[in-house]
């Protein structure tokens, strides 16, 4: 067995670097989060002081950005212990969460990880496009139902149209739990009907997805942008050049555009588009971080959570150690009027790591300020008023070369 904590990480470095296939895969992190919930902090550190059970150290925060070279005698040996630390740490935390979790349970946790960790499926079946494509090849995927108690164990396939959003209702209706009122207002469609050999009661005409995010997004929010509709036989696709129509039952590879030769059809699917987009238009606010908050105080913002129109923000540890000259702002709601301490950084607190950099500018609430980046700073602090309400936080670095990126941590203090 394998035990980690996080094992998406451990368990695919171990399979797909060095092809080990454990019998058993668990994870402190997954057990954590399902007895104490998704809010909880749920990192080694956190789950370690709440069990008191020693502390988990931060070498390895230390260690961002560097290669094997950077490490000298006294550093290999200082992250050793730090690793075997880890070690005692994770299953010390297991043998007291295991007490009281179902071992069934695990069993589905070991599941869950072998789905990100032994995939299998690694080609798209001669779809066209890819992952966040809106072309068969980056949304079309199986779903897969074994339940022997239940009666779902023979091999079968169902072709029908179907969706993530019908695994909830799904799920719900073959645990036979009571249907919520209407307040509860699901789309999905339970899938009863189909693993029963009934679809004539199958009740779906349309399914929409549209894509507004991603690292290759490019366009503006709005009706219709990065869209398809789709029916049994036909696919609405709304690209930023051109409106597309495939018939998916003659031409499941999507080469030929019809639009032109089937002008009610697509009337007819774009009619139907019109419901959806009035339906989710209503939710697609952004959702603003709070700050002042003094449950959580330092607010701790990262550049992963900037708002960039087009695109990715720099969202990972490989982008931001190469610290890329961009920045876009954050959306904050600011929860109580007064004076807040804005500390701009790099990166984290506890890489203890300085700026690289000369001047720092910072833009909130129609305020803006600038400071000197004195040598060997490690992080350079703004204290402002701030009025309560949602606004945008920019910062800005400034190189010596005139180059300008962001401040990829911010903590925010109410004081």
């Amino acid at each position: 067995m394998v035990l980690c904590h996080n094992t998406m990480f451990d368990g695919a470095i171990l399979n797909w670097r060095f092809g080990i296939c454990p019998r058993m895969y668990t994870d402190t992190l997954c057990i954590a989060r399902a007895l104490h919930g998704t809010e909880a902090r749920a990192s080694l550190a956190a789950l370690s002081e709440r069990y008191n059970l020693g502390i988990k150290g931060t070498e390895v925060v230390r260690a961002l950005g560097k290669r094997r070279g950077d490490f000298g005698p006294v550093d290999l040996a200082e992250y050793g212990d730090y690793c075997i630390n880890d070690v005692d740490l994770t299953y010390k935390l297991f043998s007291r969460m295991a007490r009281q979790f179902p071992k069934q349970e695990l069993r589905l946790i070991d599941a869950t990880l072998r789905m990100f960790t032994e995939p299998t499926l690694g080609f798209n079946a001669g779809m066209r496009g890819k992952k966040s494509s809106i072309y068969e090849g980056g949304h079309r995927v199986p779903f897969f139902l074994h339940w022997p108690s239940a009666g779902y164990s023979e091999g079968r396939d169902i072709e029908t149209l179907s969706a993530h959003i019908d695994v909830l209702p799904t799920l719900a209706d073959l645990c036979k739990l009571p249907k919520p009122d209407k307040r509860f207002d699901v789309d999905g469609l339970s899938l009863t009907p189909l693993l029963a050999g009934k679809a004539k009661s199958w009740k779906r005409n349309h399914l929409f997805l549209q894509y507004h995010g991603g690292a290759h997004h490019k366009f503006a929010l709005g009706p219709l942008t990065n869209s398809v509709v789709m029916t049994e036989r036909w696919r609405l696709v709304n690209t930023d050049k051109a409106e597309e129509l495939y018939d998916i039952v003659n031409d499941p590879a999507q080469r030929n555009n019809i639009a032109s030769q089937r002008p009610a059809i697509v009337k007819g699917l774009y009619t139907a588009y019109q419901s959806f987009w009035k339906r989710v238009s209503r939710g697609l606010k952004p959702v603003a971080i709070d700050i002042g908050d003094l449950t959580e105080n330092p607010a701790v913002l990262c550049s992963q959570d900037w708002r960039p129109e087009t695109g990715n923000p720099p969202w990972n540890f490989s982008s931001i150690k190469m610290i890329p000259k961009v920045t876009h702002p954050w959306l904050v709601n600011v929860l109580k009027a007064g004076k807040y301490r804005l500390t701009l950084r790099q990166w984290p607190k506890e890489a203890d790591k300085t700026i690289v950099g000369v001047k720092a500018r910072i833009k909130i609430a129609g305020i803006e300020n600038e400071a000197v980046i004195k040598d060997s700073s490690k992080g350079i602090n703004f204290t402002l008023t701030l009025p309560s309400g949602i606004t945008e936080l920019w910062t800005y670095i400034y190189t010596q070369q005139g180059q300008v990126g962001g401040a990829y941590f911010t903590e925010v203090e109410k004081l």
